[in-house]
């Protein structure tokens, strides 16, 4: 456990580690950040560990319509963007849809692609040599 105070151009920040979870918060003056600290200290202590969590973190699905949306659509072709649809749709909504981003690992992906190249015999030619490019086989 730890909580330190360092200082980054006009601006004071707290950064906590906790059992390997990381987080750092932007505070302004030196009296702010020492009262931070404190407080942090005591929450930690007492096992709370609420502040270490992402609130505001996206679902799968969340998160794949909006870089559909922001992403994929001004800066890729139409089939291009068709096809990245389809293969959200088909494949990934389906089996991620409700997973928030900070539980989706590599791991899981790297499971679930073996298993679905297994299943289906998807894995050949030019989506074998993409996946591969990406480490995902």
């Amino acid at each position: 456990m730890g909580v330190k105070i360092r200082k980054k151009g006009r601006y004071r920040y707290v950064f906590i580690d906790h059992h390997g979870q990381r987080k750092a918060k932007k505070v302004g003056t030196r009296e702010a950040a020492e009262k931070v600290k404190r407080e942090v200290e005591a929450r930690l202590a007492l096992g709370d560990c609420g502040m270490l969590v992402e609130q505001n973190c996206p679902t799968f699905t969340e998160y794949s319509k909006r870089w559909l949306r922001l992403h994929v659509k001004p800066h890729c072709k139409l089939s291009i963007a068709i096809s990245y649809k389809q293969v959200l749709d088909h494949y990934l909504i389906p089996h991620f849809g409700t997973t928030r981003l900070d539980q989706l690992t590599r791991d899981k992906l790297k499971v679930y692609f073996s298993e679905t190249v297994a299943k289906r015999n998807l894995a050949t030619g030019r989506s074998r040599i993409c996946w591969q490019r990406f480490g995902l086989l």
